[in-house]
């Protein structure tokens, strides 16, 4: 909403304060910024997504009585390591 509300301004305030170069640099820097935040932030929902979804596995892991408890720490090993385990 806030996103559409600044385009909605900026197409309303062009022709009333004129279509210059300054707030044709202004609108690009502010929307360069604006870009990179939303970046930002959509990659730090991301992150602390996934975090969540591997605390939820590894408890599912622990909780089953005959699951081999070395499966918790997948992530930290290499692909060649884990390529017989796919296989498996």
């Amino acid at each position: 909403m806030f996103a559409a509300s600044i385009v909605f301004v900026g197409a309303t305030s062009g022709p009333l304060l004129g279509f210059s170069e300054a707030r044709r640099l202004t609108t690009n820097i502010g929307t360069t910024i604006l870009t990179f935040l939303l970046a930002f932030i959509i990659h730090s929902t991301q992150n602390r997504d996934a975090v969540a979804i591997q605390i939820k596995l590894d408890d599912l892991i622990r909780t089953t009585q005959t699951t081999n408890i070395s499966l918790l720490d997948l992530e930290e090993l290499s692909e060649n390591e884990l390529e017989p385990l796919r296989r498996r």
